[in-house]
């Protein structure tokens, strides 16, 4: 897919305005990377997704709210996976946006089935508690940290291992951020945010109404800037938005 393709990116206006604060954050983070504002088409409303000018590119799902992103988008899912497995448009899924591809959603002992698009056939499971966290990449000796508001792990089987590659690890060696095919397309899934930069890490906060503590305040400072700007190339060139 040619990396002068449209980005879609999705933002209802359900998601009580998280979604659309962290759809900023990416497009802040497109226009870092050299990427011109034309091709970046907003959708607050998932019915454009059916509609024939929808053309090839990439959608990308920020985070947000889970149920209500997949709730949102339950009407069009159909198409959205017809469209990737074809190869004619790519998805690259912040944290929500990165459970939505798969199976379900795994909270505690349960699961969350309904919604979800299952672009990929395994499950993510919802890390609770974690605000930021140390990733480990290959030929990174060393962790940097990302935000995540929680955040997910990814479970990988032997289809995605075969067809898939790892980005990033968490310290407990669990997936976090993963790239692999649907078809002809294909699935970035990043169960973290390296979209949003230390600068912005206490607005996100006020944004989802989240009391900031000292604490909290201490832990923005952790938060590595060149290796999580390195993990933001790695997903637009995994999503073909940039590069080759």
């Amino acid at each position: 897919m040619a990396t002068e393709s449209l980005i879609y990116i999705y933002r209802p206006p359900q998601t009580y305005g998280v979604s659309e604060f962290l759809a900023n954050q990416v497009k802040a983070q497109l226009d870092e990377h050299g990427v011109e504002a034309a091709r970046i088409v907003d959708i607050t409303d998932a019915s454009y997704l059916n509609h024939d000018h929808f053309d090839q590119g990439c959608l990308v799902i920020p985070g947000g709210h889970t149920l209500l992103l997949g709730e949102s988008l339950s009407s069009v899912a159909v198409k959205v996976k017809a469209q990737v497995k074809q190869g004619t448009l790519n998805y690259l899924g912040f944290c929500s946006g990165g459970n939505l591809a798969c199976r379900d959603l795994q909270m505690g002992e349960g699961f969350l089935e309904e919604n979800f698009l299952g672009l990929v056939p395994e499950y993510a499971v919802w890390r609770k508690g974690e605000d930021v966290v140390p990733l480990y990449s290959d030929g990174n000796e060393k962790p940097y940290h990302v935000y995540a508001n929680n955040g997910s792990s990814y479970k990988i089987s032997d289809y995605t291992c075969r067809y898939g590659e790892v980005l990033a690890k968490y310290e407990d060696d669990t997936v976090a951020v993963h790239v692999t095919e649907y078809g002809r397309g294909r699935v970035v899934r990043t169960g973290v945010h390296p979209e949003v930069t230390p600068e912005s890490f206490i607005e996100v906060h006020k944004t989802a109404k989240i009391e900031i503590d000292p604490e909290l305040r201490e832990k923005c400072l952790l938060m590595d800037n060149d290796g999580r700007k390195e993990l933001m190339t790695a997903l637009f060139n995994s999503a073909h938005i940039i590069g080759t």
